[in-house]
């Protein structure tokens, strides 16, 4: 679940960029049906910034419960060494 909170974070970040800079070029043109629509970009999208948000402090709290992948991995090495 890290992975994929994670991974929305940069699109999410650049479809809020791109809405602000969007929403900047539209004021200086005074069209209001053009900024409705920017301002429902920036609310869901917004929305959706709290959500990853959230998955991603979820999964970071399950995380310490959880064994580190890759000490499963050096433990199943080991017990393969032959000294």
């Amino acid at each position: 679940m890290a992975d994929a909170s994670h991974e929305m974070k940069t699109p999410l970040t650049v479809i809020l960029s791109n809405a602000d800079m969007l929403e900047r070029q539209i004021m200086s043109e005074n069209d209001t049906q053009a900024a409705r629509w920017i301002e429902n970009i920036h609310v869901e999208g917004t929305r959706m910034r709290r959500l990853v948000e959230s998955m991603l402090f979820l999964a970071r709290s399950d995380a310490p419960s959880r064994p580190h992948q890759g000490s499963a991995w050096i433990g199943a090495m080991q017990s393969k060494v032959v000294y």
